[in-house]
C-alpha cells in the first residue's frame, strides 16, 4: 500500500514542489478560504491573511486555481487572493473551471463566482487532455 500525497505525481513529472495550505484548523471560526478565516480569532495568527502563501504565489508567472468546491472554498479563496494580489497582475490568475465543481444546490453561486472572476480579469480556462485551453 502506497499513500499518495496531493500533487505527488505532478510534482515528480514537473520536477516542482507542491505546497499544501492547511485551513480550518481553529474550531472557533469558519474558514472557507485557504487564505483567511471568515472571522479571525484574535490570538490565532492562522486565521488572519496568509501573506506568506500569497507571496509564494506571486513569484510565479501564472497561478492555476482549481479544487473543491467551486461554490465555496475555491470561491472564497479566489476572492481573498484577488484582494491581496497586485491588480496589474490579475491576468496571471487562471481559474480552471473543469478542475472544480459546485456543491449540489449551489450552481448559481458558482456561476456568479465565475462571472466575478472574469470581471476582475482572471483567465477562465479548462483542462483538455492535461493542457490548459484559454478560450472557453
Amino acid at each position: 500500500y502506497q499513500r499518495r500525497v496531493h500533487g505527488q505525481e505532478w510534482a515528480f513529472k514537473s520536477k516542482s514542489q507542491v505546497d499544501i495550505i492547511l485551513k480550518g484548523l481553529n474550531p472557533l471560526t469558519e474558514m472557507y478560504s485557504c487564505l483567511k478565516a471568515d472571522v479571525p480569532v484574535v490570538d490565532d495568527p492562522t486565521t488572519y491573511e496568509n501573506k506568506e502563501a500569497v507571496a509564494k504565489l506571486q513569484r510565479s508567472s501564472q497561478v492555476i486555481i482549481c479544487g473543491q468546491a467551486l461554490s465555496h472554498c475555491v470561491n472564497f479563496s479566489t476572492r481573498d487572493l484577488v484582494t491581496m494580489w497586485p491588480q496589474e497582475r490579475l491576468g496571471d490568475l487562471h481559474l480552471a473551471v473543469n478542475g472544480s465543481s459546485p456543491v449540489d444546490g449551489f450552481h448559481e453561486e458558482a456561476k456568479k463566482f465565475i462571472e466575478f472572476a472574469q470581471s476582475k480579469g482572471l483567465k477562465v480556462v479548462k483542462f483538455v487532455e492535461g493542457e490548459l485551453v484559454y478560450s472557453i
